[in-house]
């Protein structure tokens, strides 16, 4: 059985642990997970369905992440952030869901264990309207998540449509956008 530890390297830098493939995952481009194409199978020869990170999960300001067919378990202070456009003419991230599952890593006596959740920020000067439409979906200002028979389960807070890292934006940060098809939210503290 794995164990759980949080550890840094000599230079600092957090590194993951044994139970995890990843302790931190930045997307900053657009990208496409599936079972033949996970980033931690490739690197690890692990179970091609699922991926599992301890910290956070960043989809970056005009990047996208579509996963079908995947379930991500995160660790307890693990949580998704999907960025939104600050001000400048940069476009919003967008995390597309199909027939895939966030939830909390229950392994290795955590069966009790939650995570996080996804928080979907926004900018309220901007609108929410669709600025380009191309082949990796819709482009907006605003963080957006998009869910397609799949689910989000085992979270403090399932989706948050402010960002409680920086108190001060207050309502200046909310416009996230969530459409949910097909989807449900299972044993959230808050969904």
């Amino acid at each position: 059985v794995p164990l759980i530890i949080k550890s840094k390297d000599r230079a600092g830098t957090n590194i993951t642990s044994g139970s995890f493939h990843y302790y931190d995952y930045d997307v900053t481009g657009n990208e496409s997970w599936t079972p033949q194409n996970n980033p931690a199978a490739v690197m690890y020869g692990d179970d091609k369905d699922t991926i599992r990170i301890e910290n956070t999960l960043r989809i970056h300001k005009g990047a996208s992440l579509a996963m079908n067919g995947l379930v991500v378990e995160l660790g307890g202070q693990g949580r998704i952030i999907l960025e939104a456009d600050a001000n400048t003419n940069d476009y919003g991230s967008q995390l597309l869901l199909t027939n895939s599952k966030l939830t909390s890593f229950r392994g290795c006596g955590n069966e009790d264990s939650v995570w996080q959740g996804v928080i979907v920020k926004g900018n309220a000067s901007k609108g929410q309207q669709a600025i380009t439409a191309n082949a990796n979906g819709v482009t907006r200002y605003q963080g957006m998540l998009v869910m397609n028979n799949s689910e989000i389960s085992y979270a403090r807070e399932a989706v948050r449509l402010w960002s409680a890292d920086n108190p001060s934006i207050g309502i200046d940060g909310t416009g996230g956008i969530v459409v949910a098809t097909g989807s449900r939210f299972y044993n959230n503290t808050r969904s």
